[in-house]
């Protein structure tokens, strides 16, 4: 018989305190005794990840959807990351090509359907209030860093550019085959609902058309490339009426994420709309982190929700039997990790590792006492050892094929920046002390949360959760501590640290909840006030330069450039531009698109990296304009003060645009009548 409400077996009523007994030798025995405690009796009660969820039997609004929809839709995502961004037509053999095709759709097909199953959702209409409420909250506070100009310095211009390239290489082809393969897709995915057996011949065919006559060569490894499909799938709408070149469509899937991962928790822990459900939104999305990358292209954002996702049902993904796990939506977030960031590859080994410890030490223990009863053998399905290795290899390979699929293409075919190790880290205080204080530059109290967290763990008795939680808080700081110094403390990095410190301090104040309210009320306030404390977004949406760096700046830095390339495009529309005074390219060319302007010359001359003077910079640029016969300078001051115009020099100051964080001095050349 199946339990529909937490998806548990109930096979026999089992005394967890008789399977696992209280065999304790060593330190270490009693550690691994309490995890599978922990274990067996989660497989007998419900779970955090469901005990508050009413049974659906028992709701009206249920939506059962089925596992071909749902393999379908896995299906489709891998076809989107690995075969539509075809890594496999990299190889310059056209056997291999072939080869790495027909296998890539093989083990595409294996994982979508090892990794689906049958789901069933509550849908409950009411909490789309919070939804609503929090989206207005999130609009105001993110406002103008969403429409804030492109970063200099960063990575998110690299982004930028290849979303729109995607898009431009999609508006070559006809509207109506774009058109044509969105109907297919919705027809697959309706088939797959209902006539599951022609979904599949169906499927294939319209994949084998869609290779054949598609544009190639989406296969770069800088990063996932399925990245720029959702973007650019997420903008796309808002692009028929208002094309693509604004900052605020590009940024759109980060803060989407940001807002998602707030509502979560706020809809999770208060059950009910009041005051503290509000205050619990607006103070997840103002984690000084959080604020400041849910307004950045970067791919980061996305990644954190999933693997927050997955950290909030730890518990019964690294407890529960296989096919018991993948009625969980955590699962669905854990596999789809490996398709956003190459560097969720610790997370993920330490999630794996993490569940064989706990399944096979609770394996262990419960053999030792099933080896005892006759009437226990015949009890418990899960001893058989072929059942019990099936399980956990399945999880294996779902979890992981995906990024390990992309990293051996990225490491045969691309010879950018790897990860360094440094050992002699270890023992420079200055270290230490930098990445500490990182951490609470950029989490504030949620520290101090996650740590109180884990003792509550300890109360309740939620072994796995508190293994995986201490292991992958320390494994993941010990790997950033290990990288080149220059990145140590740097806030994107760190950012991958958040889903734990979140899951923690969700535990903590959902317990404080039940017993104290007026305390959990003061918790969140501070917390809040402490993150606006820390907040690193001025007031007119820019961002504090140097934020997040503490040896190295390898940050964003925010000029005001639209503004000004706007006022030198009526001043001079059909003149000549130097850009200068930056010592790292910038990606002018959006704003010449977004202005619709096409000037006669355009350049960039950039500084010394190892002098950096405003100066010295102005100085050595008016001399390359004037040398090149540029008339129009536009120079970005690195500095707070605009610099000294040197001596008889045949260029004026005509203008200064300047915004919280920096400066943009316009110089034009004397025209002598």
């Amino acid at each position: 018989m199946r339990d529909v409400g937490n998806g548990m077996k109930t096979n026999a009523k089992i005394d967890h305190y008789e399977l696992t007994g209280s065999l304790r030798k060593t330190r270490w025995c009693g550690f691994f005794d309490r995890i599978s405690k922990g274990m067996i009796a989660t497989e007998q009660r419900p779970s955090p990840d469901s005990a508050d969820l009413p049974s659906p039997a028992a709701e009206k609004n249920v939506l059962s959807i089925p596992r071909s929809f749902i393999a379908t839709l896995l299906a489709s995502i891998f076809a989107l990351g690995f075969l539509i961004t075809d890594y496999w037509n990299i190889p310059g053999f056209p056997v291999l090509k072939s080869v790495l095709l027909i296998g890539t759709i093989l083990i595409g097909a294996a994982w979508s359907w090892i990794g689906s199953d049958q789901k069933e959702i509550v849908i409950r209409p009411r909490s789309l209030i919070y939804l609503v409420v929090l989206i207005l909250v999130a609009l105001v506070l993110n406002f103008r860093p969403l429409v804030g100009d492109l970063a200099w310095r960063g990575d998110e211009d690299h982004h930028f550019l290849f979303v729109l390239n995607l898009y431009r290489v999609i508006e070559t082809i006809p509207w109506y085959y774009v058109v044509l393969t969105l109907v297919t897709w919705v027809l697959i995915l309706y088939l797959s609902w209902y006539k599951p057996r022609i979904a599949l011949p169906f499927g294939l065919i319209s994949l084998a058309l869609l290779l054949h006559f598609y544009p190639h060569g989406f296969g770069s490894l800088r990063y996932p490339f399925f990245n720029y499909w959702v973007y650019y799938l997420a903008m796309l709408p808002a692009t028929v009426f208002i094309g693509p070149y604004h900052e605020a469509l590009l940024r759109i899937v980060p803060f989407l994420s940001a807002l998602t991962l707030a509502w979560i928790f706020q809809r999770t822990i208060i059950k009910k709309m009041e005051p503290l459900s509000l205050i619990l939104g607006g103070t997840i999305l103002l984690i000084p982190s959080v604020y400041n990358y849910s307004t950045i292209l970067y791919l980061e954002m996305p990644a954190v929700l999933l693997m927050t996702l997955a950290c909030l049902q730890c518990e019964s993904l690294l407890t529960r039997d296989f096919h018991e796990v993948k009625k969980h939506i955590g699962w669905y977030a854990l596999i789809l990790i490996g398709f956003i960031k190459e560097t969720t590859l610790p997370f993920l080994l330490i999630f794996v590792g993490c569940r064989w410890v706990v399944r096979l030490w609770g394996r262990i223990k419960s053999r030792k006492k099933a080896n005892r009863s006759v009437e226990l053998e015949t009890a418990n399905p899960n001893l058989s050892l072929i059942h019990f290795f099936k399980g956990e290899v399945a999880f294996s390979f779902v979890s992981l094929l995906p990024i390990f699929y992309y990293l051996v293409f990225r490491g045969i075919y691309y010879h950018g920046r790897t990860y360094q190790f440094h050992p002699s880290n270890l023992f420079n205080p200055a270290v230490a002390r930098v990445f500490v204080q990182s951490l609470f530059d950029q989490f504030g109290l949620f520290i101090l949360l996650f740590i109180a967290g884990c003792v509550i763990l300890i109360i309740k008795r939620k072994y796995p959760s508190l293994f995986f939680s201490l292991l992958y808080f320390f494994g993941y700081c010990l790997y950033l501590i290990l990288e080149q110094k220059k990145y140590i403390g740097y806030s994107r990095f760190n950012l991958f640290l958040l889903p734990v410190l979140l899951t923690g301090s969700f535990i903590l104040i959902q317990e404080i909840l039940k017993k104290r309210k007026l305390i959990a009320y003061l918790l969140v306030v501070l917390t809040l006030i402490t993150s606006i404390l820390l907040t690193p977004i001025l007031r007119d949406g820019t961002r504090l330069p140097g934020w997040g760096n503490y040896f190295f700046d390898t940050g964003e830095h925010y000029y005001p450039v639209e503004e000004a390339m706007s006022w030198l495009k009526e001043k001079d529309p059909d003149g000549n531009i130097l850009f200068a005074g930056l010592y790292y390219k910038y990606t002018y060319s959006f704003y010449l698109d977004k202005l619709n302007w096409v000037p006669e010359v355009v350049d960039l001359f950039l500084s010394d990296i190892e002098n950096q003077d405003d100066d010295l910079n102005l100085k050595n640029a008016l001399i390359e304009a004037e040398k090149k016969g540029y008339n129009n300078v536009l120079f970005f001051i690195l500095g707070d003060k605009v610099p000294q115009l040197p001596e008889n020099s045949p260029y004026y100051e005509a203008m200064v645009f300047k915004n919280l964080a920096h400066k943009i001095v316009i110089y034009i050349r004397y025209i002598w009548p």
